[in-house]
């Protein structure tokens, strides 16, 4: 049984050593006018021309069939500390407010865009044919609503270099949204991230474990 014991322990010892920990973590991102980039873009039926609204303090989403249409763009700089993470869960809640009761489909960007001066003529994004998250915004009333991405967030955290941010759009009349220059700094909008990453066992806690499980094993070569 004693002779037993010694191997148990030192593969333990061995296993400790190569071992990876998933530590869990979260952070909050609600950049300023400084760090933020975001703007409404607008197109008119029978004008070429696509414009851009940046610097704006609010998004302006809408859709009038055969007349014209505002869109909202957003994107998040994500930090380094994310490389190599796996989210668990990725909320973006916007402050906002619909003349009449719509909902608000967002879909990922796959093309590079600018927020510019307001009245900007620009390139517009591509972006996903299909949204990949919603919500009701309700009417006639400021509130704060939360869209689910996860798995938007996910991708990018994947794939840096096509972090585009991405595209709003409402299925109907008129949505607002503060944007990161609105002047309350904390209705902008927010993104909270849920998120574990691979750690390495600290030189410390190896060694001390090292240590233990020697001591163990001459322990048991006494007895």
């Amino acid at each position: 049984m004693k002779k037993c014991i010694q191997p148990v322990v030192l593969s333990f010892f061995i296993l400790f050593l190569s071992a990876t920990f998933a530590a869990a973590d979260s952070l909050l991102l609600q950049p300023g006018p400084e760090e933020g980039t975001d703007a409404s873009w607008y197109t008119f039926w029978g004008d070429p021309n696509n414009y851009n609204f940046g610097h704006e303090g609010y998004f302006e989403m809408v859709t009038y069939p055969d007349s014209w249409q505002g869109r909202g763009l957003l994107k998040f700089a994500l930090p380094d500390e994310l490389a190599g993470a796996s989210i668990q869960g990725a909320t973006l809640s916007l402050y906002g407010w619909a003349v009449v009761g719509s909902t608000l489909e967002i879909r990922r960007a796959t093309s590079y865009w600018e927020e510019l001066p307001a009245g900007s003529v620009f390139t517009p994004p591509a972006y996903d044919s299909l949204y990949q998250t919603s919500a009701a915004v309700p009417p006639y009333s400021y509130t704060w609503v939360d869209y689910d991405l996860t798995d938007m967030v996910g991708f990018w955290v994947s794939n840096p270099g096509q972090n585009y941010g991405m595209v709003m759009e409402s299925a109907s009349s008129h949505n607002y949204a503060a944007t990161s220059d609105y002047g309350d700094a904390s209705l902008r909008p927010k993104l909270s991230i849920d998120y574990t990453k691979n750690v390495v066992p600290e030189p410390l806690s190896m060694a001390l474990f090292a240590l233990g499980g020697l001591a163990m094993v001459l322990r048991r070569r006494k007895r």
